[in-house]
């Protein structure tokens, strides 16, 4: 997926009012790891969620995230990488 969108916006469904959490896996490691860039919001009663990323660098970002549910067990949520590119063709 490519967007000129520096601030692009995830969007998902998970359970009732879990905490979710998407992150730059910077690494590749499919781990939220010190320094990675995150947001984390709440998905509400009916489970939708959605998270607005602060500025990404341009080029190549893994994405990854996770649910963490009310006893604190984590799933992963799989997600597409992007690709930011805000030259477009020359």
């Amino acid at each position: 997926n490519v967007t000129n969108d520096t601030t692009p916006t995830f969007a998902g469904v998970a359970a009732a009012n879990a905490s979710v959490t998407v992150f730059n896996d910077a690494d590749l490691d499919n781990v939220f790891d010190a320094g990675e860039a995150f947001v984390t919001t709440t998905a509400n009663g009916a489970g939708a969620w959605s998270v607005t990323f602060p500025a990404l660098p341009e080029g190549f970002t893994p994405v990854s995230a996770f649910v963490t549910a009310a006893s604190g067990l984590r799933s992963p949520i799989n997600f597409q990488d992007i690709t930011i590119d805000t030259t477009g063709p020359a």
